[in-house]
């Protein structure tokens, strides 16, 4: 998945996943509501966005030293 989406990035396609659709109980009820899944379809596990776009803003994210303790 990694790989995809590095050479995605590489190609100017970019990839936005949905987590919070698969993770949040009433989004994912939500979701499968919109889409007319029935209680017998194979599970959600990943959600995505993806095209050809001007790169996106960068996540801010936290430094290791941040993190470690």
């Amino acid at each position: 998945m990694q790989r995809l989406w590095l050479e995605m990035t590489r190609l100017e396609v970019y990839l936005h996943p949905f987590g919070s659709v698969v993770t949040n109980a009433a989004a994912h009820q939500q979701f499968l509501s919109k889409i007319g899944a029935s209680p017998t379809d194979q599970p959600l596990w990943l959600l995505v966005r993806l095209g050809y776009s001007t790169e996106p803003p960068r996540s801010l994210r936290l430094t290791p030293s941040d993190l470690l303790l």
